[in-house]
């Protein structure tokens, strides 16, 4: 019945507001092809304390067209990355400041939301696993309490298997449980509370909107344990819609074994530190297609963009070069973030930086081959 009542004030919702923000332009015509964003907002709840009233949306928002699709080379290919070279041709409906402006209407959390969850955290309990039960207490009963810990004591296994402490395990365990039985809708509310509280949509919510420490812990594990479950990677076109960015180019990266995987997922796994949009490529074509479409053009001047590529691909026609000549073209076209070559070949890496630059230490350009500096690399700590 949630689900039901969910879907259905965010129907009200979408009614209610596309009058102020303007019709979303659906599309009629069978042969273009629309390019959707995720908008999303938080519902109506009440919990043992209070009872709290913000709108509520959850639906794909369409934000421009590739026009003639079906008639394009590849258009029924199911492989993304094909697909994707004709996105420098997409017509948005809007620009895309102004759709980073939208998002920020809807109050999409996932930019600025583990900052704001660690400064709420500091005005609250230390984390544990007693004072996670404790927490989740406020909303369950001693009934549903005992059986959320039958079934994490079964499950934080997993996680003590990824080397984490058994305080950890049984705590993130545990949040998961919690959140996947009676009070998922609950939390989600919260966390839109939360980033709402500490972000300039402020000024559109009344003073209801409060979080206390006993929320923000069980959302602080509920996030850390998400962020530590198997990966599934699907074939989706990343757009860049977000404010950490990294362009990843290698030719392995959509193969199930590749070895660099870890990495991207290592990043995610820091939870609640910073959210990081990896958008994927296999090759320099696509990486530059991306870059002159407008999602590519939005980041020319961002510093919280970065481009991560190795220097072999054997993928394409030179493939001994393939680093160098990527790093080359984003700097004709306008991109001069931080770049870093990933390669277990320094100083022939050194060689090719020295034939296409002149010089072996380019303005923004890394070498390494070191795994700990790619790591703090993707997730923007450090320059």
């Amino acid at each position: 019945m949630d689900v039901i009542r969910n879907v259905q004030v965010a129907k009200d919702d979408y009614e209610r507001k596309k009058n102020k923000y303007g019709k979303p332009k659906y599309l009629d015509s069978s042969d273009e092809v629309p390019i959707s964003e995720n908008i999303s907002s938080s519902t109506s709840c009440e919990t043992k304390t209070a009872k709290r009233q913000v709108a509520h949306a959850m639906y794909l928002q369409p934000v421009g067209k590739i026009p003639n699709f079906e008639k394009l080379p590849s258009s029924k290919s199911h492989n993304s990355e094909i697909v994707e070279h004709h996105l420098e041709h997409a017509i948005l409906y809007q620009n895309v400041t102004q759709l980073m402006e939208k998002r920020e209407e809807f109050a999409l959390i996932e930019d600025d939301f583990g900052p704001t969850l660690e400064k709420l955290m500091k005005d609250g309990k230390t984390p544990s696993f007693q004072n996670l039960v404790e927490a989740c207490s406020t909303y369950d009963n001693t009934k549903d309490i005992e059986v959320h810990t039958k079934k994490s004591s079964s499950t934080c296994a997993y996680f003590m298997d990824r080397g984490l402490s058994q305080d950890e395990a049984k705590a993130y365990a545990f949040a998961i449980a919690f959140y996947t039985g009676a009070y998922s809708w609950a939390m989600s509310m919260e966390a839109n509370f939360a980033i709402r509280r500490l972000t300039k949509q402020e000024q559109f919510y009344s003073d209801e909107a409060r979080v206390d420490g006993k929320a923000a812990m069980i959302m602080y594990y509920l996030i850390k344990g998400l962020s530590h479950i198997d990966f599934y990677w699907g074939e989706v076109i990343e757009l860049g819609l977000s404010k950490y960015v990294v362009l990843w180019v290698d030719d392995n990266i959509f193969d199930g074994g590749w070895e660099n995987k870890r990495h991207m997922e290592k990043a995610s796994t820091l939870g609640t530190r910073v959210n990081v949009h990896f958008v994927p490529k296999s090759n320099t074509e696509s990486a530059l297609t991306f870059l002159r479409s407008e999602f590519g053009q939005r980041l020319k001047n961002s510093n919280t963009f970065r481009i991560v590529t190795d220097m072999k691909r054997t993928n394409e026609s030179l493939p001994s070069t393939a680093g160098v000549r990527l790093i080359h073209e984003a700097r004709e076209l306008g991109f001069h973030q931080t770049c870093l070559i990933f390669t277990g070949h320094e100083e022939s890496a050194y060689e090719k930086l020295i034939k296409q630059f002149g010089t072996k230490n380019p303005e923004g350009v890394k070498v390494t081959q070191d795994d700990a500096e790619l790591e703090k690399f993707v997730i923007f700590n450090g320059s």
